[in-house]
């Protein structure tokens, strides 16, 4: 009888001890279509306050062969990977890209995404686990971009 309540008492405490972690939302990719890459060897990358139209511009950035991994594709588009990841797109700030190249401007708010969690721990873990919150939705130019693969986080900007 004592072994059979250690092993209840034992199971409770393994189960116990497992913590819920909030999986981290994934950025958006630049990925360039129809563009050679000398037309994309500068891109200015601008961060504003999240809800503010985009009027109180935080910082900017040049993304430049020397900040940043170019990466062409198959299909033949270019993807642009900051080398610091302060610079990825995420749903901390609203976001501007621009192309000096062809004066392009594409503005990017409001993300939405899915809130994934992942339960780990027990007696033996410590290490959160690696999982990421996908996108629901977000706004391009004030449109709403929201019929997408929810893998896919690559922001496409054609020529």
């Amino acid at each position: 009888m004592k072994q059979l309540v250690f092993i209840f008492v034992m199971s409770f405490v393994l189960v116990s001890c497992t913590k819920t972690y909030q999986c981290s939302h994934i950025g958006l990719n630049l990925v360039f279509n129809s563009y050679d890459s000398s037309n994309i060897d500068t891109i200015i990358l601008r961060r504003f306050t999240i809800g503010k139209k985009f009027m109180e511009q935080l910082d900017s950035v040049l993304l430049s062969p020397q900040n940043t991994r170019y990466v062409t594709n198959t299909d033949s588009s270019i993807s642009l990977y900051a080398t610091n990841n302060s610079w990825q797109i995420n749903d901390q700030y609203d976001w501007q890209i621009v192309n000096p190249f062809d004066y392009k401007k594409v503005s990017i708010s409001e993300m939405k995404f899915q809130n994934l969690e992942q339960k780990y721990g027990g007696l033996f873990s410590g290490t959160p686990p690696i999982c990421y919150s996908f996108f629901i939705s977000y706004k391009r130019d004030n449109y709403i971009v929201s019929n997408f693969d929810s893998i896919s986080n690559n922001l496409i900007i054609s020529k």
